[in-house]
């Protein structure tokens, strides 16, 4: 087994990731050994690159952003993703994504954005308190053509067609390949939920057909 030290594993994470000034930092092995798993490799190494060009293209005015610790653990309930600025192993900028609520890659590349924004919100010394979604937040996920509302950040669309430009920029990371561990593809989720474009929402097990009578536009399901 290879040792911190060792000259050989030193030069493959050194021509990995040429600009690291520390081949063992922690963060650029764990990241190494993510892309190498068996199984779960190619979609490590696809949000990794995800995170890198989102990172440039929507946050280069914070040029020094640092790139998230990603990982997929199981969450609580059907929570899709959170942020840390440190875990219990002080690992640093830590995104989780819960593979076993997201359905596929295309959704957990948009869960990983969402989360990207809170980590920006942390670099820069504003983040939202317990992680609540204030009106910053909202501004920074609209500049992904991504509308979210309240506390809790829910998404409500999109709005510009920004965000479905970018996935279509990105098309070659193959996103929607990747159907996710624990979650089923064919089948909703328990319940749906449906909201209008002024933000009220309800929540069902089957798609309805309604309006609302406030903005007189169709709830979707969001």
């Amino acid at each position: 087994m290879a040792k911190q030290g060792d000259p050989v594993v030193a030069q493959i994470v050194a021509s990995k990731y040429p600009d690291e000034p520390d081949p063992f930092d922690v963060e650029v092995m764990l990241r190494t050994h993510q892309e190498a798993h068996p199984t779960l490799g190619p979609l490590f190494k696809t949000l990794h690159a995800f995170a890198d060009r989102t990172l440039e293209e929507f946050f280069w005015d914070t040029p020094d952003i640092p790139h998230p610790v990603i990982a997929t653990e199981k969450d609580r309930g059907t929570r899709l993703g959170y942020y840390t600025s440190m875990d219990g192993y002080t690992l640093i900028h830590r995104v989780n994504l819960n593979v076993h609520a997201l359905r596929n890659g295309a959704e957990a590349a948009e869960t990983l954005a969402h989360e990207l924004v809170h980590l920006w919100q942390d670099h820069v010394g504003r983040p939202c308190k317990r992680n609540y979604h204030a009106a910053e937040f909202h501004a920074r996920m609209a500049e992904y053509g991504i509308e979210t509302k309240g506390r809790r950040g829910e998404h409500h669309g999109y709005t510009t067609g920004r965000w479905q430009a970018w996935m279509e920029e990105n098309s070659d990371l193959n996103l929607e390949q990747f159907i996710l561990p624990g979650a089923d593809a064919t089948k909703p989720r328990k319940m749906l939920k449906q909201a209008c474009p002024c933000g009220y929402s309800f929540r069902t097990r089957v798609p309805r057909a309604c309006i609302c009578l406030e903005c007189e536009q169709p709830y979707e399901v969001v």
